[in-house]
């Protein structure tokens, strides 16, 4: 008996971002206050959802960027999370975009 011919997957839709940089006041005031007052522990929230869909603060990803920061200086810790998270971001969900426009 033959296998059962396999279809080839529908293409995903490219999508954009439905959010702003700015857009977290619009939303739930205490994500807002994480992100001003500890925004390791809502780097590390993002690198969370983006690993395994749930938001919990994962205390590596929270503390490696903290200390690349203490120690490098600069923001390079929070910076590295910040390009890593948007890129499982859009792989994810299949955003448009790439690496370079995102700093713009």
């Amino acid at each position: 008996q033959d296998p059962p011919a396999q279809h080839p997957a529908a293409p995903r839709p490219v999508r954009q971002w439905t959010t702003g940089l700015c857009n977290c006041l619009s939303y739930d005031c205490a994500h807002c206050a994480e992100t001003y007052f500890c925004h390791y522990c809502q780097l590390s929230r993002q690198y969370s959802v983006a690993k395994t869909g749930n938001g919990v603060c994962d205390p590596l990803a929270c503390l490696l960027p903290f200390m690349a920061d203490a120690v490098i200086g600069w923001g390079v810790g929070s910076f590295v999370m910040v390009f890593h998270n948007r890129q499982a971001v859009r792989r994810m969900y299949n955003i448009q975009g790439d690496d370079a426009t995102d700093c713009l």
